[in-house]
């Protein structure tokens, strides 16, 4: 029973867009509500239990002095080998080009393996939240917490967890960018939380497949006028539903897809904000700082369809001077029950990696965004060992602009496996095509 008490209190908020970070006491999950008093993505609420670091690195991608620096950096730890697993949280840190007056930082992919073979899983997430922007000897410090979990319905397996992630600096005289990236406020009242940045413990109601559709939004003054504003991924979670038992299946297909945003919000319109849903307006209307979006979801194993919930938490990013350029791209459940798909008895390697090239990409600064991921076998559901979907190096030259490269991994351990994926591109300032660079080939 205690091991079950772990597994609601640590993992279901870690699911629901890691808003907890370690021991929560006055939280209880059953019948399927989330409730709880204070969210650990507030530094002082609730003490949080840091896990070291086993493995990181950092590194500049490209810098214009004076105006934006961009790092990509990797963080992995492991859970602690015991009875009773929590979900792993780091807490890290970056000293700022003084130069840098404003800062943010968004998920560029993820890596959950157990340590103790293959199991069930009964959710599965990892998200970056409680980002802050402090004085420094020099200048600026951004400093986050980041983490993730991956569990059976007992939580008492071992496991480690990887992510990969951006930091864009940049100095607000020389480069127009707003951003929000508050975790907005935290209440076990539905009402207090359709300011935040998040949603959590949202379910596929109403469908009839394992494809779920979860509409947002952010409001921010500073969007005021802007023309495109760029959501940036922070985080997800994904757990079967239950009632106060949690349950644990195998794994045939977890899939992601933050569509585009748009600055618009549609009249009579619900959208998922925090711990609950929201209808803003009278009327639809263009601007006036918002922006809207929906991500898709798939969680499912061998069954047609499963009740599960689904989070998320995001960025906003706008500003004159913002571009996004978003390849189209869904993501479909694997519908065929029989048993019978290509590949099956195909052991294959549980990682794969790809390179990558966009050419004529018409900013002077631009930025992959792993925005989409699909991952499924392609014989019928497993119990799964590793899972995951990062963006491992990228590079960009804003000195000649135009090419943006990046090498992306996708992991599935178990019969061959099937992974597509969506980069999203972030840029900043836009400019013309190189020179002989042309945006289509000659037939």
């Amino acid at each position: 029973m205690e091991k079950r008490k772990s597994f609601l209190k640590h993992v279901v908020l870690a699911f629901a867009v890691m808003l907890t970070a370690g021991t929560v006491t006055a939280c209880e999950f059953c019948h399927g509500v989330l409730r709880c008093e204070q969210f650990a993505g507030f530094p002082d609420s609730v003490s949080a239990s840091i896990s070291p670091l086993t493995s990181s690195n950092r590194t500049p991608v490209f810098e214009d002095v004076g105006t934006i620096i961009v790092y990509r950096g990797m963080g992995c730890a492991e859970s602690k080998l015991s009875d009773t697993q929590q979900a792993i949280v780091v807490e890290e840190y970056l000293n700022l080009p003084r130069y840098a007056g404003n800062a943010t930082i968004f998920l560029n992919g993820w890596h959950l393996r157990y340590l103790n073979g293959k199991h069930n899983v009964a959710g599965l997430g990892t998200s970056i939240y409680n980002i802050r922007l402090e004085n420094g000897p020099i200048g600026k410090i951004l400093r986050w917490r980041a983490g993730g979990a991956l569990s059976d319905d007992n939580f008492d397996d071992p496991y480690s967890w990887c992510y990969t992630y951006t930091v864009v600096a940049w100095n607000p005289v020389n480069l127009a960018l707003v951003v929000d990236h508050d975790d907005g406020p935290c209440s076990a009242k539905p009402e207090d939380t359709r300011d935040a940045n998040y949603f959590a413990d949202a379910v596929n109601a109403e469908t009839t497949t394992a494809l779920s559709s979860f509409p947002s939004f952010i409001q921010n003054p500073a969007f005021v006028g802007s023309k495109t504003v760029a959501i940036l991924p922070r985080g997800f979670g994904y757990l079967w539903k239950y009632s106060c038992n949690p349950v644990d299946h195998q794994i045939l297909q977890v899939a992601y897809n933050l569509d585009h945003g748009e600055i618009f919000m549609e009249k009579g319109k619900t959208y998922q904000k925090g711990l609950g849903d929201t209808t803003r307006g009278d009327e639809s209307i263009v601007d006036q700082g918002y922006v809207s979006w929906e991500t898709y979801a798939i969680f499912k194993d061998n069954k047609g369809r499963r009740d599960y919930r689904f989070g998320e938490i995001v960025s906003g990013l706008g500003g004159s001077e913002v571009g996004v350029v978003q390849p189209p791209f869904s993501i479909l459940p694997i519908e065929d029950d029989s048993g019978v798909f290509s590949g099956c008895g195909v052991v294959s390697n549980p990682v794969t990696t790809t390179n990558h090239e966009i050419h004529t990409v018409p900013y002077k600064y631009a930025i992959p965004m792993l925005t989409g991921w699909d991952l499924r076998h392609l014989c019928e559901d497993e119990k799964i060992q590793e899972i995951g979907a990062w963006i491992d190096e990228w590079s960009y030259d804003p000195n000649n602009p135009g090419i943006l490269r990046y090498k992306l991994s996708t992991a599935l351990l178990g019969d061959a496996f099937y992974s597509r994926h969506k980069v999203t591109i972030l840029g900043f300032r836009p400019v013309p095509l190189r020179e002989g660079a042309s945006p289509r080939a000659k037939d």
